[in-house]
């Protein structure tokens, strides 16, 4: 890569334009020309016509290893989009994301969310800078940020100027969204692969059968799967007390907005759900923000409790009374 400007960059929600950064100026041959501390808006005017490459903090991106079966290069973006969709939140259109295929079948996958890289690219795009370069941090690239060899899975991104929406799905639907998108790519043609084909309709059988165990028989997961979720949505309007999941997701988002953002996954069974998160809890709650939450969900007869065994994970149960009338 031709000289740039290399980053070292906070958590992006304490960033500010006044706050000192640590920078490197590197040209293509990996020397450094320049390092030192400056203030996000002095680089901004001193450096805006290089490229900006930008180490990101620990929990502002994440990147994980996914393996998939032999396929056709025209077909790994939809298998891994399809596969990561499960994985996330929100639409995986909310994201900036980035794989490599690290050795056969294997892909170093990694993504943020383009709501929390606002604070760094608003300003960036206030300056035109357009051509950005975004490093998840690990533990392998962090000490020689300055000097190493960029690595082939990060996040290029050309800045667009129209605005995203932050709108939030409800949170049940997204394990479901999964479901869609594959019964979509089916319905174009997109997998052609048998085995490969087997396998996710039995992942999509069991996805529907685990979260409405009530179905009998599963034949149309996608169908089915809308039938049942608008079914408890009835169920729960003439019931405000039920343990729904719809319900009980409203509650914590309600109750703790702390974890809209950092929820990396989610598992519910027995009207007990477990959340796993994006970084510990210690990182989320102080104690005292801890035990507010737990008094206030207690309130709502809900039940909030750490895992002992996973400091990235929490615990949800509903002890709901029988009838309020």
């Amino acid at each position: 890569m031709r000289t740039h400007l290399r980053l070292q960059l906070p958590r992006l929600q304490t960033l500010t334009v006044q706050q000192p950064l640590a920078f490197a100026i590197v040209d293509r041959r990996r020397q450094l020309q320049q390092e030192g501390h400056m203030p996000l808006s002095q680089l901004l005017r001193q450096f805006s016509h290089l490229p900006f490459v930008c180490w990101l903090a620990e929990g502002d991106a994440i990147t994980t290893q996914l393996t998939l079966p032999p396929l056709k290069k025209s077909q790994r973006e939809t298998a891994i989009r399809s596969r990561l969709q499960s994985m996330l939140l929100q639409p995986y259109d909310c994201y900036v994301v980035s794989w490599e295929e690290s050795s056969p079948g294997n892909y170093q996958v990694s993504w943020a969310l383009k709501k929390t890289l606002q604070p760094l690219l608003q300003p960036l795009q206030q300056a035109a800078i357009s051509r950005i370069q975004l490093i998840p941090s690990t533990e392998e690239n962090h000490a020689n940020w300055r000097t190493e060899p960029l690595p082939k899975t990060n996040l290029f991104f050309v800045l667009d100027s129209q605005a995203t929406s932050s709108a939030m799905w409800p949170w049940l639907k997204w394990p479901l969204l999964a479901t869609v998108v594959w019964w979509s790519s089916v319905a174009l043609g997109q997998y052609k692969v048998k085995h490969y084909t087997h396998a996710l309709q039995q992942s999509n059988l069991e996805l529907v059968q685990s979260t409405f165990p009530h179905l009998p028989l599963v034949i149309n997961p996608l169908a089915q799967a809308k039938q049942a979720l608008q079914q408890q949505e009835e169920a729960h309007s003439h019931q405000p007390n039920s343990a729904s999941l719809i319900w009980l997701l409203e509650r914590i988002s309600e109750l703790a907005p702390e974890l809209n953002d950092n929820v990396r996954a989610l598992q519910y069974e027995n009207q007990r759900l477990q959340l796993t998160l994006t970084e510990p809890l210690t990182s989320l709650f102080t104690t005292p923000s801890w035990q507010q939450l737990q008094d206030q969900a207690a309130a709502q007869q809900i039940v909030v409790l750490d895992d002992e065994t996973n400091p990235v994970a929490l615990w949800i149960e509903v002890h709901m009374e029988q009838n309020h009338e």
